[in-house]
């Protein structure tokens, strides 16, 4: 995350809980997110990487674009879409994926079209605040 971000998050706390529910959510405002207890280890560590990622983004966001992205929803729209996709580039990179032990999904059908628009956008090396506008820009 530290290569990604430019950010240390080890100081966070970041909270999972495993639930009965098959529908793992997250809490943003609180950094807390639910496993489904029958996943395999590896569907489990998908999911915290996955949900942890989204609190770094958020966080990053919040602390780098706040004009840009804080009137924006966490759980809906834009930024939510931008989390999702960008969850997939970034833990799809060789090492995220030799520590998950298999390759990420996109969870939501309907952002398939933009995942590869905003991969190209990604592949450009921009900044990462640069990559957020121009990603937001195209959702």
């Amino acid at each position: 995350m530290k290569k990604v971000f430019d950010t240390d998050a080890s100081e966070h706390n970041f909270r999972g809980y495993i639930s009965i529910f098959n529908c793992n959510p997250r809490f943003p405002e609180s950094k807390e997110f639910q496993i489904f207890y029958k996943k395999d280890i590896k569907d489990k560590t998908e999911v915290v990487f996955h949900e942890i990622l989204h609190f770094i983004f958020f966080d990053y966001c919040t602390a780098n674009l706040p004009e840009e992205t804080s009137p924006l929803d966490k759980n809906t729209g834009k930024l939510w879409e931008l989390s999702e996709i960008i969850n997939v580039i970034i833990l799809n990179l060789p090492e995220f994926k030799t520590l998950i032990g298999r390759e990420e999904r996109l969870f939501y059908p309907g952002l398939k079209d933009m995942l590869a628009i905003v991969q190209i956008i990604w592949n450009k090396k921009t900044s990462m605040q640069q990559f957020i506008r121009d990603g937001l820009a195209t959702l």
